[in-house]
């Protein structure tokens, strides 16, 4: 979990290039480890705010089906 805080980057996750919806929200899921740990290390602002970081590379497709995972992410860190 340490690794994880110290070495996310959140531009491991920018994709500037035109790609699939999935693919979009296939890199935002992944990414969703670092507010996790966050949030698993008792940093729940900390968490709060990168939840919301991340979504944002997503803000245009965020109420697809296909984010699912994002919702069920969203109600650990904000439940």
């Amino acid at each position: 979990m340490f690794r994880v805080i110290e070495n996310f980057s959140y531009k491991m996750y920018e994709r500037p290039q035109a790609q699939h919806q999935l693919d979009r929200v296939s890199f935002a899921v992944r990414s969703m480890v670092y507010p996790l740990s966050l949030f698993e290390l008792g940093r729940v602002d900390e968490a709060r705010s990168s939840y919301q970081i991340i979504e944002d590379t997503i803000a245009d497709i965020k109420d697809s089906v296909f984010a699912k995972e994002m919702y069920m992410i969203r109600d650990i860190i904000f439940g």
